[in-house]
């Protein structure tokens, strides 16, 4: 027997307790169940980690979009229909459009979290007669399709933000999604690459695409304090004044910790954005603060193209 498989065979000391072992613990496919793959009936447990990591920015878009539509009831008469028009007005209210691009933002952030996830935790071709593609493919299509469904909230965003405060359209839909577009091309990007490269991580996708969530918080609670510091304290008060620059340096931290990983190249880049942000945190200027955190969330998904695009090689092929 041995000769003709060209490998060596190794017996067990006690076969016939071994094999009803193993029929005991036996998992398969039932009897008559023709050529379908096992399935696995039931989905690993998720650990707390793997959820926060969706659940953290979805909190933070959902946070920021509240407070956000919250403006219609500080200001009630600058968001009204005149009488006989068709046309909504421009509010005479200054908007914190940086709150509403980082809350679209967020949410394709949890879009593509959610991807990562569910690529790592679903079954692998479950029901189906024959593998209709590898892991690395699937990955790629979950990257491919979060990325869209995040700018098709996004847009809802601006589009609903628009419908409820009886203002027009256009600046609402503009920083809906110029704040999430170079996020999703790049994510588009490294999923078309993902699936044609055919090549799975050894750490696991999850791991791989464990974007640093925790630079959420600091982000979303930033853009907090400066809308609350204009629209609920006293403005150019000490108070106020304070609480914006706390703000903006919250955002600073926040934007540190999403570009870089190292601990020792947090403590260098992190200090610098601080300061910027909470030296130039105003209302007049959120959209800038957003687009610093935009900026650094791109940043960090480009590395992730760029190592999947150049350093492929000690990656397993995914068959």
């Amino acid at each position: 027997m041995g000769a003709r498989l060209g490998r060596a065979i190794h017996t067990v000391p006690d076969p016939g307790v071994a094999a009803a072992r193993g029929a005991a613990g036996a998992a398969g496919p039932p009897a008559g169940a023709g050529t379908l793959w096992p399935v696995t009936a039931w989905l690993p447990d998720l650990p707390l980690r793997r959820l926060l990591g969706v659940l953290v920015p979805a909190l933070g878009s959902a946070a920021l979009l509240i407070e956000f539509l919250s403006v219609r009831f500080r200001y009630p008469e600058e968001f009204v229909r005149p009488v006989g028009s068709d046309r909504a007005q421009t509010p005479a209210v200054v908007m914190n459009w940086g709150e509403l691009g980082l809350a679209c933002l967020l949410a394709l952030v949890a879009c593509l979290c959610g991807a990562a996830v569910l690529g790592a935790v679903l079954p692998a071709n479950a029901g189906v007669r024959r593998p209709v593609s590898s892991e690395a493919v699937r990955m790629g299509g979950g990257l491919v399709v979060a990325a869209i469904l995040g700018s098709f909230i996004a847009a809802l965003y601006g589009v609903g933000a628009s419908v409820y405060l009886v203002a027009p359209l256009e600046s609402f839909l503009r920083w809906a999604l110029l704040c999430t577009l170079p996020l999703g091309v790049v994510a588009v990007c490294t999923g078309v690459l993902a699936a044609a490269r055919s090549r799975a991580p050894a750490a696991g996708w999850h791991h791989w695409l464990g974007f640093p969530v925790l630079s959420t918080i600091p982000a979303a609670a930033g853009m907090l304090l400066v809308s609350a510091a204009n629209h609920y304290m006293v403005s150019g008060g000490g108070p106020a004044s304070t609480v914006e620059r706390t703000g903006g340096f919250l955002i600073g931290i926040g934007t540190g910790l999403a570009l870089v990983r190292p601990l020792l190249y947090r403590l260098v880049v992190v200090a610098p954005l601080a300061a910027l942000s909470m030296a130039m945190a105003d209302i007049h200027t959120t959209g800038i603060l957003a687009a610093l955190y935009v900026a650094a969330v791109t940043c960090w998904w480009l590395q992730r193209l760029w190592h999947l695009r150049f350093h492929p090689d000690p990656w397993a092929t995914d068959a």
